[in-house]
C-alpha cells in the first residue's frame, strides 16, 4: 500500500497508483483500517495528485468505500462525508 501511495505522487505513475488504490479499497474495504491515516491524508491532498479527474473520483469512491466497512468508533462517517463533499467541490471548480 505505501508503493501505491508514494506513487501518487510521480506524474508518470499517479494515475495507476490512483485506480490500484481504488481497487484495493473496494476489493478489501474490511481490511484498509490499518491504511486508514494513509487514506485519509490522499482525501486531504486529492487536489494536489497529479492525477486525471476520473481517477481522483474513483479513488475518493474507492476510498469512501473502505471507510464504510470502518467501525463507526474508528471514524465517523458524517466528518468523512463533509471531508468529501468539501473536497469534491473544491476540485470541482
Amino acid at each position: 500500500m505505501q508503493f501505491l501511495l508514494n506513487g501518487l505522487h510521480h506524474p508518470k505513475l499517479s494515475t495507476i497508483a490512483a485506480e490500484s488504490i481504488q481497487k484495493l479499497c473496494s476489493m478489501c474495504a474490511e481490511h484498509m483500517v490499518a491504511q486508514f491515516s494513509g487514506l485519509l491524508q490522499v482525501v486531504q491532498a486529492i487536489d494536489t495528485l497529479n492525477v486525471t479527474l476520473s481517477a481522483g473520483l474513483g479513488l475518493l469512491k474507492g476510498i469512501h468505500l473502505a471507510i464504510v466497512a470502518f467501525h463507526f468508533t474508528i471514524v465517523s462517517f458524517t466528518i468523512f462525508a463533509i471531508c468529501l463533499i468539501a473536497v469534491v467541490v473544491n476540485h470541482l471548480d
